[in-house]
């Protein structure tokens, strides 16, 4: 299956935009175990110093600290669902992204900026400085544009 045009996602901007910008649902929970791996679940477990305990961040973070610890600023990742929805087109051949947490939620620098505390669950996440600006993998799965 073709990955989204450039003129299609350009289409979708005014949608993706208009995601509510506070109370939204998280509407899947995704672990990754090990690289390709992904374990859709119904609750998942945060702890500060582990992250989310069995997900391969403590092991193989893409950020790392300069002791070489794995950077907590990273430790949930959340995507938006409309844009989950519109990139990834063929769920049955092409794996999930990962992403730990899918709400429908304007993921905007203005709806939320650096520092900015989410409740997701009885969890406080804080909006980290570091942007995913997303890996090689993802390009080649959904597309460079």
């Amino acid at each position: 299956m073709p990955h989204v045009t450039r003129e299609k996602l350009d289409a979708a901007v005014p949608h993706i935009l208009a995601a509510p910008q506070d109370g939204a649902a998280i509407s899947m929970l995704c672990l990754r175990p090990n690289f390709g791996e992904r374990r859709f679940v119904d609750e998942i477990s945060l702890t500060q110093a582990q992250g989310i305990p069995g997900e391969r961040w403590s092991r193989t973070p893409w950020l790392k600290l300069a002791d070489g610890t794995p950077d907590p600023q990273i430790q949930v990742c959340i995507l938006q669902q409309r844009v989950l929805d519109l990139v990834w087109r063929d769920r049955a051949e092409t794996v999930h992204p990962g992403d730990t947490c899918i709400a429908d939620l304007d993921m905007s620098y203005e709806n939320l900026p650096t520092g900015q505390l989410l409740q997701v669950g009885s969890a406080i996440l804080r909006v980290s400085e570091h942007f995913n600006d997303a890996c090689v993998k993802w390009k080649a799965r959904y597309g460079a544009d």
